[in-house]
């Protein structure tokens, strides 16, 4: 809105570059009387009507403040332009930015299930070592406390993930439209 603004602002000041012209017309009928009445019935008479037509015309001889006006717009939609990419850049930046983030925690997440998967086997192999007798059970609760540490941080790093989705969509400005009511026909 302001970079049309500006380029509103600067065909103002080109404009303002042409000489002037202004065309004036009036019509003046008088009515005289000693009541209302009677001057009412003298304006619609059509004696004594005045009319007058001018043309003004000016014509600045070097038009220095028009033109430095004029330069002044160019310049102020220049920088509005300017700072409108600036503002792109930086929305890019942030957006870029957040699905990196993205898909960090979400190979993140993929890791810590595979982890979680593996440390789950690794305890149900020691499960059954301690059923035929060749181990104990403090080696099985440190397996099981293993596998239960890997699956909290497999959620963990899940819910992480999801956050960071919704911190995108957030950023896109694409999480109202998906949950606001009456957006969808």
């Amino acid at each position: 809105n302001t970079v049309k603004a500006k380029k509103l602002q600067l065909t103002m000041k080109k404009n303002n570059l042409w000489p002037e012209m202004n065309l004036t017309a009036s019509l003046k009928r008088n009515g005289l009387g000693d009541h209302f009445k009677q001057a009412v019935q003298q304006i619609s008479e059509e004696d004594n009507p005045e009319i007058f037509a001018g043309l003004n015309i000016s014509i600045p001889l070097e038009n220095n403040e028009a033109k430095s006006q004029f330069k002044s717009a160019e310049l102020e939609k220049a920088k509005a332009l300017i700072e409108l990419k600036l503002i792109e850049r930086k929305v890019a930046t942030v957006i870029l930015n957040q699905a990196r983030d993205c898909q960090v925690l979400q190979q993140s997440a993929k890791t810590k299930e595979k982890i979680a998967d593996l440390q789950k086997k690794k305890f149900e192999e020691q499960e059954k070592r301690f059923s035929h007798g060749r181990s104990d059970t403090d080696t099985l609760i440190r397996f099981q406390e293993d596998f239960l540490k890997a699956q909290r941080e497999a959620a963990q790093s899940k819910y992480e993930y999801q956050l960071s989705l919704i911190d995108l969509k957030r950023e896109e400005g694409t999480l109202l439209k998906e949950y606001w009511e009456g957006t969808n026909p």
